[in-house]
């Protein structure tokens, strides 16, 4: 097991696996998937800015378990920055190892390299909720709020 940073020769089995994120997420149900898309984006934007901090986590084959993507960006009113995550996801067989902490432990060293203010990670997917909180407590962090969703047809 380890956790690297994507290169890009890995960039299209990671992008691949996300498909797997994308079946298990609740909260984007009802939103197709487009891998074209996300190819797309993962080479034009976020592998290119160095704002941009992309993990996976791969197995003994050397095949992806899991993924995270997170970014710096400036608060809306302020030119103060901080760091969150847009997405976080270990297959189910695998959660509860230490992926996860190695992904947080990355992130929280290169966000302060970026001379972020704080880190804001949210929970979107729907996948784990409590488990997901309950890890977030675990590493230090505190709630401080909560995200919504509501389907319009």
């Amino acid at each position: 097991m380890s956790v690297k940073l994507i290169t890009k020769e890995k960039i299209n089995d990671v992008i691949s696996f996300g498909k797997k994120f994308h079946e298990e997420a609740k909260g984007y149900n009802g939103i197709p998937f487009d891998e074209e898309k996300l190819r797309f984006v993962s080479h034009n934007d976020w592998y290119t800015n160095p704002n941009w901090l992309l993990l996976a986590a791969f197995d003994e084959e050397d095949k992806p378990y899991g993924m995270f993507v997170g970014y710096v960006a400036e608060y809306y009113f302020s030119r103060d920055l901080y760091a969150t995550d847009l997405i976080f996801f270990i297959e189910k067989s695998k959660r509860g190892g230490f992926a996860a902490i190695k992904f947080i432990k990355i992130f929280e060293r290169w966000a302060k390299d970026k001379g972020v203010k704080e880190i804001r990670p949210a929970t979107t997917s729907g996948i784990d909720i409590n488990r997901t909180k309950d890890f977030y407590k675990a590493m230090k962090y505190e709630i401080s709020g909560h995200n919504f969703r509501k389907e319009i047809l």
